[in-house]
């Protein structure tokens, strides 16, 4: 199910509270709003969408988003893949903090990973599309307890032109269950 049909039916269904309560000049259409989201934010409180989105949603991509500074998808528990091919910049703190669902990850041109971003989670393949750097992380923190650390393995994969300096790089080798491989002739090229 697409990002726009997930929310046509939190629609429906935040309508039908609506008129239970008696309400009954709502909106009856979505046009495109997955495709004009440009920034993420979780807040909190019960908002019937937030909840719908977080429990049902297992795939996300948008191309829109060039930022994710600010996204935090920890909450969504059933999330499996993300793909955000027009990123740029550093991944927040938490991103994708504890998402044991995810086990896939296209994060375009990122520039760096902060803090616990996919600590906890199921990564097992990332696509780092960055040709004019490697994408940096300062510790093991960005990827604790996930696949690629704890021994049951891992594949990123990263422009062919700097593949030897990831597998050189003395922080990116604390991944010890990852392995490298060039984006070029892949599936994700």
């Amino acid at each position: 199910m697409n990002i726009k049909t997930q929310l046509q039916s939190a629609l429906a269904y935040c309508n039908t509270q609506l008129a239970s309560k008696g309400v009954t000049d709502t909106a009856t259409s979505v046009v495109d709003v997955g495709d004009k989201i440009s920034t993420i934010q979780q807040g909190g409180g019960t908002d019937y969408l937030e909840a719908y989105l977080k429990d049902q949603t297992t795939a996300y991509q948008n191309d829109n988003i060039t930022s994710l500074s600010a996204i935090d998808l920890g909450a969504w528990t059933n999330l499996t893949s993300v793909t955000f091919r027009n990123a740029t910049g550093a991944v927040s703190t938490s991103a994708f903090y504890g998402c044991r669902s995810l086990t896939f990850a296209d994060l375009g041109n990122i520039t760096r990973f902060n803090g616990n971003a996919m600590k906890n989670s199921g990564i097992t393949t990332l696509i780092l599309r960055n040709t004019s750097q490697m994408v940096t992380i300062s510790n093991v923190g960005p990827f604790g307890d996930t696949p690629m650390v704890n021994g049951s393995g891992g594949t990123i994969y990263v422009p062919s032109a700097l593949k030897s300096s990831y597998e050189e790089d003395a922080t990116w080798q604390l991944l010890t269950s990852a392995t490298f491989k060039a984006i070029e002739g892949s599936p994700y090229e």
